[in-house]
């Protein structure tokens, strides 16, 4: 039941000008959408952000003439496609919902991409839910920190540390989590990126830094004060990566540690879950199993969350295990007109298939450049 003030608002907007072309019911504590909403035939404007609206019902297409329609900061996990009925409809906004279907990717990409999502569901249903069953891992840090080392730590346990030249702009590696680590019917993808450190890349990382992501921030342990530099990386993650947890990494620890106000940054950061410190040397294994304990941990309760539950069409799996076969085969980079042709062969179009690419580069299944994708 709605509030007895806003039924009596709403009616009186109706009786009023029954050619209304505006409402705005934004921070009303709204659980739904007041019926009487779909009989304002000539709103073309309507605003009802900052509630608690979970689900929109069929009605919606009623409203033939809105144009505008603004749902910000909401509680809608599933976004009903009778919405796209609304041919005059050219602004949804959906920001700060915790949506599932269509993916969250989809959702930013805008109302076209929105229909091309559901237009592919229809063309190509799934029988069964499909999961997406790979995170994006992203390793933030300043040069020289360590994190190509621990990269290779991760992978291979026999690893010797040694002079590596510093990562140039984004390297993409693959860790399988096998499927009895998590008890489940296939196994875990985690795609790892790693980040060059130096300065100058670090205007490029907001195109690369996502929400539904893992976050490793890796800490020089040998400096004593570099607070400041530890709040602006999770300054930069908050901003493009969301509310995606973020685990702070002391490296280096068989040099020097240097304590962290941990609770400080914590405080601060919500999403900051805890600390661990490790070293990529042999004598110091065991750090490097502690850290992949807790990542798989911190995976698993991700991967547990309604958000990873995402509902893809078939031919976008398709699309996925074709691209994996040239990966497979040693190929590091796919050239669009090959990329393109795969999405013809599973009838996208041009439209539909940049739309995919971007939501396979938010996944971490591959990141785009200007005209290749990797």
């Amino acid at each position: 039941m709605q509030d007895r003030n806003i039924e009596q608002l709403i009616q009186s907007v109706i009786e009023s000008d029954k050619n209304n072309k505006e409402l705005d019911l934004s921070n009303f504590s709204l659980s739904e959408i007041p019926q009487d909403v779909f009989k304002i035939s000539k709103l073309e404007y309507l605003n009802l952000d900052n509630n608690s609206i979970k689900n929109i019902p069929d009605e919606i297409s009623n409203l033939k003439n809105l144009r505008f329609l603004s749902l910000k900061h909401n509680e809608i996990e599933n976004l009903s496609k009778s919405i796209l009925n609304i041919n005059n409809l050219s602004t949804l906004e959906l920001f700060g919902n915790p949506l599932i279907n269509p993916p969250i990717e989809v959702v930013d990409m805008g109302l076209d991409a929105i229909k091309a999502y559901f237009e592919e569901l229809e063309n190509f249903p799934v029988t069964t839910q499909d999961e997406v069953n790979e995170i994006k891992l992203v390793l933030v840090g300043n040069g020289g920190v360590g994190k190509t080392s621990l990269i290779k730590s991760i992978l291979d346990q026999n690893y010797q540390v040694k002079n590596t030249p510093a990562t140039t702009g984004i390297e993409i590696t693959k860790w399988k989590i096998s499927k009895e680590d998590f008890n489940d019917k296939e196994d875990f993808i985690v795609n790892i990126w790693d980040f060059g450190g130096q300065e100058i890349y670090h205007s490029t990382h907001q195109l690369f830094l996502t929400q539904r992501s893992l976050y490793l921030l890796l800490i020089d342990s040998r400096s004593e004060s570099n607070l400041e530099n530890i709040f602006y990386w999770l300054n930069i993650i908050k901003i493009f990566g969301g509310n995606s947890p973020v685990l702070l990494v002391n490296s280096k620890i068989d040099e020097y540690y240097s304590p962290k106000p941990i609770y400080e940054i914590k405080s601060t950061f919500h999403n900051v879950i805890d600390e661990e410190s490790v070293s990529c040397l042999p004598d110091y294994r065991h750090t490097i199993e502690n850290l992949k304990f807790r990542i798989k941990d911190i995976v698993k309760q991700e991967k547990g969350k309604p958000e990873f539950k995402i509902t893809i069409p078939k031919n976008w799996i398709s699309i996925k295990e074709n691209i994996e076969i040239f990966k497979n085969r040693g190929q590091d980079f796919l050239e669009f007109d090959l990329y393109w042709k795969l999405c013809q062969n599973e009838n996208l179009s041009k439209y539909q298939a940049l739309n995919l690419s971007n939501f396979f580069h938010d996944l971490g299944f591959f990141y785009i450049t200007t005209l290749i994708i990797y």
